[in-house]
């Protein structure tokens, strides 16, 4: 599938989910914050300028530093802790 005609194919949005699978619980806010404006932007670009809105965490772990980085960068959804995909919300 070409990602930069997700709305082509039946998609409405692409996610979030980490670079290298990383934990984001074992890294500091600077680390966590490296990662997302480089993966978030990766996708962006990967994905013909749509933005993702959604992400479901590597390791299903997030810190709260982790949930107010997604909600800065504009992700509505997420699946945090291998619940259920839902909105997402400060812990």
């Amino acid at each position: 599938m070409d990602p930069r005609k997700l709305g082509d194919q039946g998609a409405d949005s692409s996610g979030l989910h980490g670079y290298s699978h990383e934990n984001p619980t074992a890294l500091n806010p600077e680390q966590q914050r490296d990662i997302l404006e480089h993966t978030f932007q990766q996708l962006t670009d990967f994905c013909g300028g749509q933005a993702p809105v959604g992400s479901v965490a590597p390791w299903w772990e997030v810190s709260k530093e982790t949930t107010e980085m997604l909600m800065e960068k504009g992700i509505i959804y997420g699946e945090p802790v291998g619940l259920s995909v839902g909105p997402l919300r400060a812990m």
